[in-house]
């Protein structure tokens, strides 16, 4: 086996070995009859809103409050 080789099964073991010590985790699940379209916008909304920041800071509510406000918006615009 040349050192490329070794290199790469190494690293693989490596991958492995972290794997196997890893403890699964159970996803939250919501029932999807409890989310409103509203829920659904402002969440869309939020994930925009926040991966643009580097930090999020005390003001985290503001966001909520801002991508709700972008919901309300979005369900006004399908009326039309």
């Amino acid at each position: 086996m040349n050192d490329y080789m070794q290199k790469m099964y190494d690293a693989q073991q490596t991958i492995s070995d972290l794997n196997a010590k890893l403890t699964p985790v159970k996803a939250l699940q919501i029932p999807i009859d409890s989310i409103t379209l509203r829920d659904f916008f402002a969440a869309s909304a939020m994930q925009g809103l926040v991966s643009r920041q580097t930090t999020l800071g005390p003001n985290l509510g503001k966001y909520a409050e801002s991508a709700y406000n972008i919901s309300d918006a979005m369900i006004e615009a399908r009326k039309k």
